[in-house]
């Protein structure tokens, strides 16, 4: 797997990177890694694992009549 070095970030990113990490419950390595696998994701594949996601979370859940909202009366 290739690796990266990045030279001359200042001391205030680096310190944020770490503030980041460790309220994540990450290694700083780890942390730096999730953010430039995010920023490198085609924008689609990142909807989809969202979609993915999102699918995962309501499965199970009972779809509402979004239409019996807007009109009086009206029962889904």
């Amino acid at each position: 797997m290739p690796q990266v070095i990045v030279r001359k970030l200042p001391d205030g990113v680096i310190e944020g990177l770490k503030a980041r990490a460790v309220a994540a419950g990450h290694s700083l390595e780890q942390e730096l890694r999730l953010i430039l696998i995010a920023a490198g994701d085609p924008p689609l594949a990142r909807l989809r694992d969202l979609a993915a996601a999102m699918r995962a979370r309501l499965a199970g859940e009972r779809p509402v009549d979004s239409l019996s909202l807007l009109v009086p009366g009206r029962h889904g």
